[in-house]
């Protein structure tokens, strides 16, 4: 069900781009993006790159080998913040079910002819804490055990 304080033009924006990118359709995705459009990546271990429109996403999404499926487009709105033609979207997002879920928040700017992804990053889930204060839940599992 839609927020109905939020404008429903940016949860479509949102889909449109799952579905597109999800498929490597980079001439789509560019219908989606505003002109100065970048990215910023957060990786596992640690190193951060920026990503713009047509300078560094083609080279992400060659990794795709020819052949391969489309990854899952499925994600989850965690929220949404709309202020004016502004808003930032924080997301859930797993590509597979072997697949490391990471956090988007992408940042969508309202045109004339409707929203469009002017940025955001893209980071690593974060791990679980448990009670125990360790990070995961084998860690906790191992210590309560001991």
């Amino acid at each position: 069900m839609r927020n109905q304080c939020i404008d429903p033009g940016i949860e479509d924006c949102i889909a449109a781009a799952f579905d597109l990118g999800s498929a490597y359709d980079i001439e789509g995705m560019d219908t989606l993006n505003v002109p100065d459009q970048a990215v910023l990546v957060l990786y596992g271990d640690g190193s951060v790159s920026w990503v713009s429109r047509g300078g560094g996403a083609g080279a992400l999404w060659s990794e795709r080998q020819p052949g391969n499926p489309p990854v899952s487009p499925q994600y989850r709105v965690l929220k949404i913040e709309q202020q004016g033609t502004e808003a930032r979207a924080l997301l859930y997002r797993r590509t597979s079910a072997e697949a490391n879920p990471v956090r988007c928040d992408l940042h969508l700017r309202k045109q004339s002819s409707g929203w469009f992804i002017s940025g955001g990053s893209v980071a690593p889930w974060p791990a679980p804490r448990t009670r125990c204060g360790q990070i995961g839940v084998m860690a906790c599992e191992r210590k309560m055990k001991s």
